[in-house]
């Protein structure tokens, strides 16, 4: 996993040389901030926790699990920036939720 984010990042590098640096210049910290908090919490502990999950269960069983993952942010957006969620998407939760209780009462 590693290899690939290196990879990524440096495919990405000569785009950062085409992009209009005012742009970083003029950011404030809090913009800095941000994209440093997601490169560290959602990123490397997002990556380190799945590793620890693999490590505890099978791979099949652990996939599953991440269906759940738009569920959460759901709930986060809902809790942390007071976004209502929609109609269909509550509807697509419920189908998500229903999905993941299926696949594991089948074992």
């Amino acid at each position: 996993m590693c290899y690939s984010v290196w990879i990524g990042t440096f495919c990405l590098l000569p785009f950062l040389l085409l992009e209009n640096t005012e742009n970083l210049k003029t950011a404030s910290i809090y913009n800095h901030l941000s994209v440093l908090y997601l490169g560290v919490f959602p990123g490397s502990i997002g990556y380190l926790t799945w590793t620890y999950v693999l490590s505890k269960m099978n791979v099949q069983s652990a996939t599953v699990f991440l269906y759940i993952i738009p569920i959460i942010t759901i709930i986060i957006g809902a809790i942390w920036i007071k976004e209502i969620p929609i109609t269909s998407t509550i509807i697509g939760g419920i189908i998500t939720i229903c999905g993941v209780l299926i696949f594991n009462l089948k074992k």
